[in-house]
């Protein structure tokens, strides 16, 4: 799982089985919600509210969206 919503629980995750085939692998990062997935082959990410996204080979570096709002930026809750 990349990233977890904190209100609804919805999930961003790579389909398990493109990780049980090898195509891809997942690292954590020092940070929170961030790692890095590395993919070998093309590989889906999920999630309940939109279709899956087909991800090229490459790293990619996974980040929480942010808005902006007067006061400060706040990080966006699912």
């Amino acid at each position: 799982m990349l990233a977890r919503g904190e209100s609804t629980g919805h999930a961003h995750r790579i389909a398990p089985e493109d990780l049980q085939a090898g195509k891809a692998k997942v690292y954590f990062m020092a940070e929170p919600r961030r790692m890095t997935v590395e993919a070998f082959e093309p590989v889906r990410l999920l999630h309940e509210e939109h279709k899956p996204i087909t991800l090229p080979p490459g790293v990619y570096e996974v980040r929480q969206q942010r808005e902006y709002t007067p006061e400060v930026p706040r990080y966006v809750l699912d």
